[in-house]
């Protein structure tokens, strides 16, 4: 039998009793940096032109340049944007660790909840960048223990996600961010409320198959890799859907939504780049459409 693990299993650094901490925080990432003018260097005269409205962000500890970014960018460092961490009754840091772009990120837990009869740990991820890649980003990600499903659904009455971009008022969204991420308990209660209305959802197979087919569709014009690969990712799915640990809520919503988070937490990596882990935990972490798709279907078809 195949151990499932979560999407952050084989990434980054795990906290550990030796692991230097300010706060809630590994030591490692509370670096400051600044920012600097950008130069065009002429390689055969070693001549430095400024380039005109761009500077570089610069690691204040090891020198590293991460940019290059708009002089009008304002560079958040670790210790400002995860600071809502250090407010946070129970939070466990996990793991953290820097991307391949210099995307810096960490994992903390929260004590279990009961869900419809499975116990679930509440997560919240945290990432950062200095190279204008990505905003200050922080999501509650709760992980289905069984089978180490990862959830990060924004629900109508209670959203999972704070996205906020680098600039000179930051820090006044910062207070609303860790007002958002405090209320962890809230989004979890509004979970197992959507939990319990997606298990009375009850779907035929037909209606399942064509929720299935619509969700990984095959183009009557696509080739034959394309169409193999389709209908790989669809036999995956079928195959998480038909799992041990989800036969109490098969031919219901709910079922197709765990089997979705199965798939999408555990999906056979095609292309098994160095970062393609990495990749993983990023999409499922912070790209909000991957449930979108799936329940705007299910209610078309329930």
């Amino acid at each position: 039998m195949i151990m499932r693990t979560a999407t952050w299993a084989n990434i980054g650094n795990s906290v550990s009793s030796n692991t230097e901490m300010i706060g809630n925080i590994p030591a490692e990432m509370c670096f400051t940096v600044h920012k600097e003018p950008l130069f065009a260097i002429n390689p055969t005269t070693d001549e430095r032109t400024k380039i005109n409205g761009f500077s570089t962000v610069i690691n204040d500890s090891t020198g590293v340049a991460y940019g290059p970014v708009s002089d009008k960018y304002t560079a958040v460092d670790n210790l400002e944007a995860l600071g809502a961490v250090q407010y946070i009754e129970d939070f466990k840091a996990l793991k953290w660790g820097e991307s391949s772009r210099g995307m810096q990120y960490l994992i903390g837990s929260l004590p279990n909840v009961n869900i419809l009869g499975d116990e679930f740990t509440p997560h919240l991820v945290f990432r950062n960048s200095f190279d204008g890649s990505s905003n200050i980003q922080m999501a509650i990600c709760p992980l289905r223990i069984v089978c180490q499903n990862q959830i990060s659904w924004a629900l109508k009455e209670a959203n999972n996600s704070v996205n906020l971009r680098h600039t000179r008022n930051v820090g006044e969204k910062l207070a609303e961010a860790q007002r958002l991420i405090c209320s962890t308990d809230k989004y979890m209660r509004e979970l197992n409320k959507e939990a319990e209305r997606y298990a009375n959802i009850k779907l035929s197979k037909n209606n399942i198959d064509k929720i299935i087919s619509e969700l990984f569709p095959i183009p009557k014009d696509a080739s034959d890799i394309q169409k193999a690969r389709a209908q790989a990712k669809i036999d995956q799915f079928k195959k998480a859907y038909k799992c041990s640990d989800n036969q109490n809520f098969k031919g219901t919503a709910w079922g197709l939504i765990n089997a979705f988070s199965d798939f999408a937490s555990h999906a056979e990596i095609v292309r098994k780049t160095e970062t393609a882990e990495e990749n993983r935990f990023m999409t499922v972490t912070f790209d909000p459409r991957l449930f979108v798709a799936l329940t705007n279907l299910i209610n078309v078809y329930s």
